[in-house]
Parts: structure tokens; C-alpha cells; sequence
């Protein structure tokens, strides 16, 4: 209830505050709900401060850790933390307070009061306070009890590994099984074996070869030449056949062979016949073709990779490179592999050391980076990258590089960092607009019904500019969409309002200041001038125009048909903020006339453009007579 004196007594308002006492209900039973869930969760909670000191715990991190509330409470983080884990934590913490990552999740070792080491995985937020810039305040951390899990995932690994070694002998078995043995008479072309050649090719059982041409009609057709060629040179020179190939199954079945046979002489020395063995080889000529075209998609991915991809040698000189590597650096594949190139020498002298050291952590640890560093194009000029490299499998003194260009990268930080002081500027000119406007309106207001159609009228207007530049980034807004918003409400029709001029692309300085000139006076025509008549109209023209201080825009405003005009014995807010805006914000100059036939307004102001705003700093409202704070 508020009481105000007037003229005959005392005005009574009443305010319903049913809703804010239902909110005050609300959050008590919300917070309610938040100590209950916090307490009974079934995993463990904690709020830990920035120095990592235990700020809030429930009773199930208690019971994972074994000590009590209270005995937590006089602890940190890191006395029950195994300390082969603190490192990653501490590094996962850094990314998270920087804000490169919203939360993070890791495996980690807890040690117990009684001693015992358990595994738990550990979820990490942080709490920001809003009001105060986003500074942290502390982490919020969920810990889970995944000992158990652990336990079974090495019984896990080592059941497999059981497995392995015997899939190991039963392979070793089968590969043997599909081993064959032959004689072969060479005088004769007879083969002596049992069953086992026919069943390898997939003859039914039973089914014997005993001549050489007999074995030659299973051959593949595209194989049985050389074979038979093979098996004839062995023949007459006396030499050992060796040789893989494929044979065909009556069902059609193709299957790879390794044939491998020594020749016997006789008493005389000469080749009497051969004995040799027969493998089934399929599976791995499959895996050898699998595998080489797995090298050739490899080789394409590395061809068209996006990122620039390398290798090399202990010793730092290029091996190869890809084509995203050669337009990174501008480079020709043949400068780069001649020898006289190597990684180094593409570094600039302040990376030098840094280079060399990473090199050295290759050569410990198998891995290096990712990091970020520059290199030098062939032109001079650099360029910045993330680099990261690895030992090659199985070459201990070859390596990959691999280099993503962060040009683009850099470039979206620096736009970042300027959006921000951008922002920083707007709501510091905002909320001084606002205030000044809220003053000057609440001054001059008669009645809080009016103060409050007054206010809520201009700062709808400042949201809609706002709205217009939101939808551009922040960059622009056409001229003519402003007007049509700031007098979308007042228009009484197209015919009232005539609007003319050339398509301009207002800064968002411009865009505000004009929004608000716009505002007032389409307000003003709405109460007393053009548009307060069904006969009323409104004209607005502009155009750029040279001077003698450069590009000129020149925005007329004219009332035509209204109520006679006639200047006011007070200068209102509006006048006032009318006038110091567009001389204080734009640098122009404004031009009231109050013609009896109608209002008229010249606004003429510098023009450059209007596509960026001056500048970041920080820009005070044009002084509109803001009484102190009491």
C-alpha cells in the first residue's frame, strides 16, 4: 500500500504482491528440494573452493572417502587424492577457470582414511557470480564410486588377454592344419599325396590328383601360365619352385595358395623330383589387400586433407609433405625435399629453442604438442598454427607433423575480444541513456500514469533499435527500416506518412540516436502535429551532400496538415533530447522550426559511411541534467 497527499486528503494505491509471495514460497521449498536432493544423492557432491579446500560435502562423498563431514571440511581436495592424478586435475581446472570448457570429467584415485586406494570418476563445474563480471566463486564437483567398475575392467583385460594367447595357438593350429605336403616326379609329372592336396583345393572327399596337368586344370586362369611355366623351368633346370597363386574349387571358390618346393637329386646328381608343401594363404592375401587399400585410402585422406600433414626424421628434415602443407607454406613439394629444408629453418628465431625442445620430447615420449607456434612461408611473411607430432609406428627415427593454420582462428579471437569491449561501451552508454531518460521523464511527468506511458514509450523505442542491430551482429541498419519502426506505431496509413531518400546503412551509434530523435518526435506528431488528424501527414526526406567538412547526410522532417503550430514557452525533454543527441552523439546539428503549418526538423550531421562506430571507449549520454543520486 502507498499513501500520496493531494489537494483534499490522501490517495491510497494498493499493489497485489500475491505472486512475489508465491515466489518467496517457492524458493524456500526449492531450496528445500536442493538440500534434500544434495544430501540423499547417491553419489558424492562437494563445493570446494578455489584454493581447494572441501567448502560443502554430503554424506555419500563421506562414506566414498571414509572420513566425516567435519574432518573433510578442515581438508582439501588434494589430500585424498592419489598423487600420480593432482597434475591432470590441476590441468583440466586451469581450462575450466579459463573458460575454454563449460565442465570436465575425469578417472582419478581417491586414498580412504583406512589406506585403501578406489577409483572414482569425477564431474567438475564452476560457479561464476553473474554480478560480478562471471568471476569464479567455486567448483562444484559429483563424484561416483566406479571402484568396482575398475576391478572388473581388469579382470576384464585380463580374461582377454587369456583369450588372445589362446586364439594365438588355435590360429597356429588352423594354419597348420592348411598345410599340405607333395612329391612331385619330374621325369614323370606324377604327384604323390593323399587327400589332403584335393580337400585343400575343395575336391569332395575321396577325390585324388596324381598328375601334374591334372592340378594345373584347378589353377586360376589368369595364374595357369605362369605356373605351369614355373613348374617347367624347375623341371628342366633343376631349380626350386616357389610361388604363390590361385586355384579354383569345383564350386567355384577361390582360394589363395604358398607353394614352396626344394628339389631332390638322385645318386647322379641329377633332379630326380620335388618335395614340397601347399598353405592356404587366402585370409592373408585378403588382409594384404585390405591393407593396401587401406594405405591408398590413407594416402588420399592425407593428399586432401584440409590440414597441412608432414613427415620426417630424427634429424629434422622433411620427408614429405601434403598439399595442405605446400599452400600453408607456400612452398614447392621439390624445395621442401631436397634437404636443404627442415623444420627448423621454417621456425622463426624466437621459436627456435622452443622447437628443439619439442623435438627432444618426441624423442622421450613418442608425442609432442599440440601446440601453438608460427612458421615462416617461403614469401617471409608468418602464419600461426597448432602443431602436434607423433613417432611413426615401428620407426623410431621417422615422424608425423601435423599443422592446422589459425589464422582464421585468431582472427575470431580478435573479433571476440572486440565484441566484448563493444559490449562493454553499449551497456555503459545504454544504461546511462536509460537513466537520463527516466530522470528527465519522471521530472516532467504529471502524473506516474504519464511518466509511465512517457518511459515505457522511449525505452520500447531504444529496444527496437536495438532489435534491428541485433539481427545485423551489431554492424548496421538500413535508414529506412529505422523510420519505418519508429513510426510504425503512429502512422495512420501509408498515405499519412511520405518517406524518401537513398538506401544508407547507419552505423549502430547512428541507429540509436536517430531511434530516439525519431521517437519523439513521431510522439509529439501523434499528440499535437501531422499524425493527430485523419488529414495529417508526415514527410521525411534525406540525402548525402558534400561540405566543406566532408559527406553530409541531410534528414529533413515536415508535418503538413496538422493543428496550427506554435512554439512552446518551455523547452520540453524532448526538444532537449532532440537537440544535444544529435549534436553530442553525431557530431550534427539540429534545426527546429515551428511553422504554423506544421512542425519542421533539419537534422544535418557527418556522414562516412555508416557502417562501423567510432571507436570503444567509453562515450558519456549528452549531459540531459541527471540530478544526483540523494
Amino acid at each position: 500500500m502507498t499513501i500520496y497527499p493531494n489537494a483534499t486528503g490522501l490517495s491510497v494505491y494498493f499493489r497485489d504482491i500475491t505472486e512475489r509471495k508465491w515466489a518467496k514460497q517457492a524458493l524456500r521449498a526449492s531450496e528445500a528440494r536442493f538440500r534434500s536432493t544434495f544430501e540423499q544423492a547417491a553419489v558424492g557432491i562437494s563445493h570446494v573452493g578455489l584454493d581447494g579446500r572441501w567448502l560443502r560435502v554430503n554424506q555419500r562423498l563421506c562414506e566414498i572417502v571414509g572420513y566425516s563431514a567435519d574432518e573433510l571440511l578442515r581438508m582439501t581436495f588434494r589430500e585424498v587424492t592419489h598423487p600420480d592424478d593432482l597434475e591432470a586435475g590441476r590441468v583440466n581446472r586451469e581450462r575450466l577457470l579459463a573458460g575454454d570448457v563449460k565442465t570436465f570429467a575425469m578417472e582419478k584415485r581417491y586414498r580412504r582414511k583406512d589406506g585403501r586406494t578406489l577409483w572414482v570418476r569425477v564431474t567438475v563445474s564452476l560457479m561464476r557470480d553473474e554480478e560480478c563480471g562471471g568471476a569464479p566463486r567455486y567448483f562444484i564437483c559429483v563424484v561416483e564410486d566406479i571402484d568396482q567398475q575398475k576391478r572388473a575392467e581388469t579382470a576384464l583385460r585380463e580374461s582377454q588377454e587369456r583369450l588372445r594367447e589362446r586364439d594365438e595357438r588355435l590360429h597356429a593350429a588352423l594354419l597348420a592344419s592348411s598345410t599340405v605336403t607333395y612329391r612331385w616326379d619330374l621325369r614323370s609329372n606324377a604327384l604323390h599325396e593323399d587327400e589332403t592336396v584335393g580337400q585343400l583345393i575343395g575336391l569332395p572327399p575321396g577325390k585324388t590328383i596324381r598328375h601334374l596337368d591334372e592340378f594345373l586344370a584347378y589353377v586360376h586362369p589368369e595364374d595357369r601360365a605362369a605356373v605351369a611355366e614355373a613348374s617347367a623351368r624347375s623341371a628342366r633346370e633343376g631349380l626350386d619352385f616357389e610361388m604363390d597363386y590361385r586355384v579354383v574349387s569345383p564350386d567355384g571358390t577361390v582360394r589363395w595358395l604358398a607353394d614352396k618346393g626344394k628339389v631332390i637329386r638322385d645318386g647322379e646328381g641329377r633332379p630326380s623330383h620335388i618335395t614340397g608343401a601347399c598353405t592356404d594363404i587366402t585370409e592373408r592375401k585378403r588382409t594384404e589387400m585390405a591393407l593396401c587399400e587401406n594405405r591408398e585410402r590413407l594416402q588420399r585422406m592425407i593428399d586432401t586433407a584440409v590440414i597441412g600433414i608432414g613427415f620426417g626424421d630424427s634429424n629434422g628434415r622433411i620427408l614429405e609433405v601434403n598439399e595442405a602443407f605446400l599452400k600453408l607454406t607456400g612452398y614447392r613439394r621439390e624445395e621442401l625435399l631436397s634437404g636443404d629444408m627442415d623444420w627448423h629453418r621454417m621456425m622463426p628465431p624466437k621459436d627456435q629453442d622452443r622447437a628443439r625442445r619439442r623435438m627432444q620430447t618426441l624423442a622421450r615420449t613418442g608425442v609432442s604438442g599440440p601446440v601453438e607456434a608460427e612458421l615462416i612461408r617461403k614469401d617471409g611473411s608468418h602464419v600461426p598454427v597448432l602443431m602436434a607430432a607423433a613417432i611413426m609406428p615401428g620407426q623410431s627415427d621417422e615422424h608425423v607433423v601435423y599443422v592446422m593454420d589459425l589464422t582464421a582462428r585468431k582472427r575470431a579471437e580478435d573479433q571476440q575480444r572486440l565484441l566484448v569491449a563493444e559490449l562493454n561501451h553499449r551497456v555503459k552508454n545504454t544504461l546511462s541513456v536509460v537513466l537520463a531518460i527516466a530522470s528527465q521523464t519522471l521530472r516532467r511527468a504529471p502524473s506516474p500514469e504519464a511518466f509511465n506511458a512517457s518511459f515505457v514509450g522511449r525505452l520500447r523505442a531504444l529496444a527496437a533499435a536495438h532489435d534491428l542491430l541485433t539481427q545485423s551482429h551489431w554492424q548496421s541498419a538500413d535508414l529506412e527500416t529505422v523510420i519505418s519502426h519508429a513510426l510504425q506505431v503512429h502512422a495512420g496509413g501509408d498515405r499519412a506518412l511520405t518517406v524518401h531518400g537513398p538506401a544508407l546503412a547507419l552505423s549502430p551509434r547512428q541507429t540509436l540516436t536517430l531511434s530516439l530523435v525519431l521517437h519523439e518526435l513521431a510522439t509529439n506528431a501523434a499528440k499535437y502535429g501531422g499524425l493527430s488528424t485523419s488529414a495529417g501527414r508526415v514527410e521525411i526526406r534525406w540525402e548525402l551532400s558534400g561540405g566543406e567538412r566532408g559527406p553530409q547526410l541531410r534528414l529533413s522532417w515536415t508535418e503538413r496538415d496538422g493543428p496550427a503550430v506554435t512554439r512552446p514557452d518551455v523547452e520540453g525533454f524532448g526538444t532537449k533530447l532532440i537537440e544535444r543527441s544529435i549534436a553530442y552523439e553525431l557530431g550534427g546539428t539540429v534545426d527546429l522550426a515551428f511553422d504554423p503549418e506544421g512542425l519542421r526538423c533539419t537534422i544535418v550531421m557527418p556522414w562516412s559511411g555508416g557502417v562501423h562506430d567510432e571507436g570503444h571507449k567509453y562515450m558519456p549520454v549528452p549531459p540531459l541534467d541527471v540530478p544526483s543520486a540523494p
